[in-house]
């Protein structure tokens, strides 16, 4: 009898889980030198992943950060040409590997099974002699270490979900010791498997550009502002670095010109000693002290800088000379710069950096690089607005999808793009969430553990639909009803025969949120002693809700006087400055208010009021115009 296994996979031979660990994961370098006598002349392209995170670099360039987020149903890898950052000679492969503890309840928003692993092979046919020869196949040819310089705290005060920042000793890496990789053995006879079920990513690669800083604020340095100031300049090169002589310490408050997700890159000369500690903390904007941070936040007008600069923080510990050579060979460091790269992107539109510069070594600050990432939505319909510069939103707090906020994204997507690609694989997760002993999907997917949420699940009923109204596509739709009708079913077991009304949930941990509001405090759950005030309300008539609309609008206009450059999550607790509502107009104004909605059940058409009419404000002065139309049978005006 034969047994298979399947050995695609590799991962550092004495690699231990450590989930009590104060780290919420681990870093693991895997290298391979691959001799090339040409440079390919086509395309050489190769499906990569990882158990958790994996940043790939050829020959000291930067080629790809991924893999997209999966679940146990669905794990994505990517197809990447590297044909590009290929030389003749000899070529230097180094994958960069984050991976978090699997039975921790850190880092909730990465899904991870209980193995950890790197898998490359080539996407090419088996006829493509020239991509046979570059053999990059996983096997024991790999070799691997464990980063033991960098590691991923869990005791902040403002990272209870993320576990993102870290603090990196680069004392800790002049030893290190290389080791041959180890094969993973998975059998894949009689209907066994591997713990990850590979597909293609579903949505584009990001869009990367570069962006510079704004402005510099509240210097507390014995180097001038204007040297600061050298900080803004583009071309800022090491012979005009800022110097930070021995012993001294800085401080120095960085701005961006809005809110963003953005790899950054604080690069220094590399001191002769080590010792010289960089502190950077990132933050949304300006703001006060809190006894409940992060929870709920003083922020008032996010530029006023006499406030302070508070959010998570990483730490950067400068190594010295002379330097492990492999890592020099292998082009992991440089041998004449030190630069401190955070291994994912971070979300901010401030930051300050703290530097304690060592007794016995200056320091010189070359320049700050930032290179902004986001989903490449190709905009097709816009309409003007006034003094503001719409960007992509920049979505960090806690880096996952409710059901909720989700549905909203996707309904902000149509009205602006026909790009279906990231609602469609949205749906698919919160499917691949469903859990059938209690007939619902999760309120957030992916994720590493559980929440329920139960009303979420008719969100993502919703989501489901719209999809189906704006595109049409009965075979990506059908496969979800089976799903649709187990969660209805579930609300169909708690109505109550005499109310007509669902009876509360008797689910374990079920959290019945409804909204962030004062009254709601503190889990956003509406307090039963007021549970019928709705009942009353909803025969009061229509005229209730119209007369106190333009009320609803007032914490809209508190926040654009907050120096605001998207909208905050909530009002209350203002844990957040970018949420997935902060969009809301694209759909308010265009479906809602002037009646545009796009249907492609039987047939693509455009629905629209028959009857319209507006008074629409074309500039900041008080100047409007009128807008209105009136449809009739057979009218094509």
């Amino acid at each position: 009898m034969t047994v298979d296994f399947e050995t695609s996979w590799i991962w550092h031979p004495h690699w231990t889980e450590k989930p009590e660990s104060s780290s919420a994961g681990e870093f693991v370098y895997f290298h391979k030198s691959i001799d090339l006598h040409d440079i390919p002349r086509d395309p050489v392209r190769i499906a990569i992943t990882a158990d958790t995170r994996y940043k790939l670099y050829i020959n000291r360039s930067v080629v790809h950060s991924g893999p997209v987020k999966g679940d146990d149903q669905t794990w994505f890898y990517d197809v990447l040409d590297i044909q590009p950052y290929l030389v003749a000679g000899r070529n230097n492969i180094i994958v960069h590997v984050l991976r978090f503890y699997h039975g921790s309840q850190n880092a909730p928003s990465f899904p991870r099974t209980p193995f950890p692993g790197l898998y490359i092979r080539h996407d090419s046919t088996e006829s493509d002699l020239e991509q046979q020869s570059f053999d990059i196949q996983m096997d024991e040819t790999w070799e691997t270490i464990t980063d033991t310089c960098r590691s991923l705290p869990v005791s902040g005060n403002f990272d209870f979900f993320l576990h993102l920042f870290e603090r990196v000793d680069q004392r800790e890496s002049y030893a290190l010791t290389w080791v041959a990789a180890k094969q993973h053995q998975f059998m894949v006879n009689w209907g066994l498997s591997v713990p990850w079920d590979l597909n293609p990513r579903m949505i584009p690669f990001p869009r990367l550009k570069q962006l510079h800083l704004a402005a510099i604020h509240n210097i507390r340095s014995a180097q001038p502002q204007e040297i600061w100031e050298r900080l803004l300049n583009l071309n800022l090169e090491h012979k005009a670095g800022i110097v930070l002589v021995k012993g001294s310490t800085h401080h120095v408050e960085l701005e961006v010109p809005y809110h963003t997700t953005a790899y950054v890159d604080f690069r220094f000369a590399r001191p002769s000693t080590g010792g010289s500690k960089l502190d950077i903390t990132w933050s949304e904007g300006y703001e006060e002290g809190s006894a409940n941070l992060p929870f709920e936040r003083k922020k008032g007008d996010r530029s006023d800088t006499s406030k302070s600069i508070v959010g998570p923080k990483d730490q950067y510990i400068f190594g010295s000379t002379p330097l492990d050579q492999d890592l020099v060979q292998y082009g992991i460091v440089e041998a004449n710069d030190e630069t401190f790269s955070p291994f994912h992107f971070r979300a901010f539109r401030y930051l300050a950096m703290d530097i304690d510069v060592a007794q016995d070594s200056d320091l010189v600050l070359e320049g700050i690089n930032i290179v902004k990432t986001n989903y490449p939505l190709k905009v097709l319909a816009t309409f003007p607005t006034v003094e503001m510069e719409n960007e992509d939103p920049s979505w960090f707090h806690k880096l996952w999808e409710y059901a909720m906020d989700t549905r909203s994204s996707a309904l902000f997507t149509y009205v602006v793009s026909r790009d279906d690609r990231l609602a469609r694989q949205a749906i698919l997760q919160f499917y691949n969430s469903f859990q059938p002993k209690v007939g619902l999907t999760a309120s957030r997917a992916p994720c590493h553990y559980l929440q329920i949420i139960s009303h979420l699940s008719l969100f993502w009923i919703c989501m489901v639909t719209d999809h189906y109204e704006q595109f049409g596509d009965k075979e990506f739709v059908t496969g979800f009803l089976p799903i649709i009708d187990a969660i209805l079913h579930t609300f169909a077991s708690r109505l109550d025969q005499e109310t007509g009304l669902l009876r509360v949930s008797r689910l374990a941990g079920d959290w019945e949120f409804v909204d962030w509001t004062d009254s709601y405090k503190p889990f956003g759950v509406p307090p039963a002693a007021k549970d019928t005030s709705l009942r009353a309300l909803s025969v009061v008539g229509d005229e209730a809700y119209e007369a106190q609309f333009f009320s609803f609008w007032a914490p809209w206009r508190k926040q654009l006087e907050l120096n605001l450059t998207t909208w905050v999550e909530d009002y209350i607790t203002q844990r957040s400055d970018c949420h997935a509502w902060g969009s809301l107009p694209l759909y308010e104004y265009t479906a809602e208010v002037a009646g545009f909605k796009l249907a492609m059940i039987n047939g693509e058409r455009m629905l629209i009021f028959k009857v319209f009419e507006a008074r629409v404000p074309e500039e900041v002065v008080e100047t409007f115009s009128n807008k209105q139309w009136k449809l009739s049978l057979g009218s094509k005006q």
